[in-house]
């Protein structure tokens, strides 16, 4: 403390907050960019597309965090 190399806890929460909310829209957004993509697949198939697109967007995310 007497260094001010804390962080205040406001600044944290808010911090946290932004990151959970930027996660969230990237998540929520692919249900329905793969709904039509995975129209008569099988279920592995579909398993497949929705863990690309999750990891998809986790890679931009990290990309995102790196930059804060």
């Amino acid at each position: 403390e007497m260094e001010k190399r804390l962080i205040p806890i406001e600044r944290i929460n808010h911090d946290a907050e932004e990151i959970g909310t930027l996660i969230r829209s990237k998540l929520i957004t692919i249900p329905s960019r793969v709904a039509t993509v995975c129209e008569g697949r099988t279920a592995r198939d579909i398993e497949e597309i929705i863990d690309i697109e999750i990891n998809k967007a986790l890679e931009e995310l990290q990309k995102l965090f790196v930059q804060l």
